[in-house]
């Protein structure tokens, strides 16, 4: 990173204006320094308040290249870049009200997305009794002409680099994490809240012993952002984000976001068991169009021809969480936990203590897909399902009929745990999302 060259009361004005630190302790800390260097560097400034622990070496970095404004985004101070996450630079950030810890995502400055839709994710998300297993998607918000998602910052690892480091976990622990993702998702299910973006990577086996899915809200918005192309992603970061969901999307939301629903999220954990159970995805090689035509059209190679060792029965349950129709999979949540608790163990075996907090992989395609690879592989659009019962159908200001995900209060007690279909509708058939993304 290039610096600008600055005195140490320079480099003081941009801690103070960037609200980085306050201005009495500051000035004395600067006093402080130049008690032992009269003559002394902004850089050298810079690495005395660096060793008392006042700032940390990105912040130093951010200053001294003169973009000390880019350390405050809203409510929150950013310390330190996590990585890339699927949709851009994820950073741990500090709420300077309440001194908590974060994960930040700022958005490239010129996506346009639609922050009141966003938010809903944050007000269902308020809804919840939070327990141990959630990890909110807490705010979403502009500053400095920069969209901005927060959730807090979990410690542990992400299911990906569990199995890299460990290898397939045994069947017990298999079952438990889908114990305990499947009482997650049937909590947010219960209000409405879809992931739309379960992954190993978006999964994580906290310190406490207990897997949590991060993440939430960022598959819902890309999906619901489709239907007029608002996405608050741009066409590089979109392909990006999707990159990743390939190994483990549902057949009727790959070519058709808008039928994102709760038993999307169910193929997907399917796919997340069948990679811990193996080490490798149900179809792990090929294109990301190969990938489509795959979940599709092809069915997973059985788990127990890759590992003897694993139950014939748990395998069949995992593999009707991957029925390629919506229809064949489980119509409750309850009835899928009651059929894999027999092969569950109390916990998982081992405690990470990494901080990760953020899913930080996002390889670019290798190269860009067209329609028409997609065409040529003959890949069928699913036909759309039924309206849900607990669906409540609205006008949007274009006159097309819109399903709004239940409340609580109007959910009856027979469909408190079920995953129900949801997509919208329209009299006028739109072009492809691919189309839209890719050209043809």
């Amino acid at each position: 990173m290039q610096t600008v060259e600055m005195t140490p009361d320079q480099l003081v004005e941009e801690l103070i204006q960037n609200r980085v630190l306050d201005r009495s302790y500051t000035y004395r800390s600067l006093q402080a320094f130049r008690k032992d260097n009269p003559f002394g560097e902004a850089k050298e400034f810079g690495e005395f308040l660096l060793q008392l622990g006042q700032i940390t070496s990105y912040q130093l970095g951010r200053l001294l290249a003169g973009e000390g404004k880019r350390l405050v985004v809203g409510p929150y101070q950013i310390l330190n870049i996590l990585g890339r996450g699927s949709l851009g630079p994820a950073y741990r950030a500090m709420g300077r009200a309440d001194r908590g810890s974060y994960v930040l995502k700022v958005l490239p400055l010129h996506n346009q997305w639609n922050i009141r839709l966003a938010r809903r994710q944050t007000e269902l998300m308020s809804e919840l009794n939070l327990n141990e297993r959630i990890v909110p998607f807490l705010d979403v918000g502009n500053s400095n002409d920069q969209h901005y998602l927060v959730w807090p910052l979990v410690e542990g690892k992400t299911l990906d680099k569990w199995v890299m480091e460990k290898g397939p976990m045994p069947p017990e622990e298999v079952a438990l994490l889908g114990i305990q993702i499947a009482e997650t998702l049937s909590i947010c299910h219960n209000i409405g809240l879809v992931h739309g973006f379960i992954k190993p990577s978006n999964v994580m086996i906290g310190t406490d012993k207990n897997a949590k899915l991060l993440d939430w809200g960022v598959g819902a918005i890309l999906s619901e952002n489709n239907e007029k192309f608002e996405s608050m992603l741009d066409t590089i970061s979109m392909a990006v984000a999707l990159a990743n969901m390939f190994d483990c999307i549902a057949p009727e939301y790959a070519l058709e976001p808008e039928t994102l629903s709760a038993l999307a999220d169910q193929y997907s954990l399917g796919c997340v068991l069948y990679y811990t159970a193996t080490g490798t995805f149900p179809f792990a090689t090929g294109t990301m169009m190969d990938k489509i035509y795959a979940h599709q059209k092809k069915s997973a190679k059985p788990i127990h021809q890759l590992d003897p060792r694993f139950p014939v029965t748990l395998q069949e349950i995992i593999d009707r969480l991957m029925s390629k129709s919506p229809q064949k999979r489980y119509r409750r949540w309850k009835d899928f936990i009651e059929d894999i608790r027999p092969f569950a163990t109390n916990q998982f075996s081992d405690s990470p203590s990494e901080a990760i907090g953020v899913d930080i992989q996002t390889p670019l395609p290798s190269k860009k897909p067209r329609v028409l690879d997609l065409l040529a592989a003959n890949v069928s659009i699913p036909a759309k399902t039924a309206t849900p019962l607990n669906a409540t159908p609205l006008k949007t200001k274009e006159g097309k009929t819109a399903n709004v995900a239940p409340t609580k209060s109007s959910l009856s007690s027979n469909q408190n745990d079920s995953p129900s279909t949801s997509n919208s509708s329209s009299s006028k058939k739109e072009s492809s999302w691919w189309q839209k993304l890719f050209g043809s």
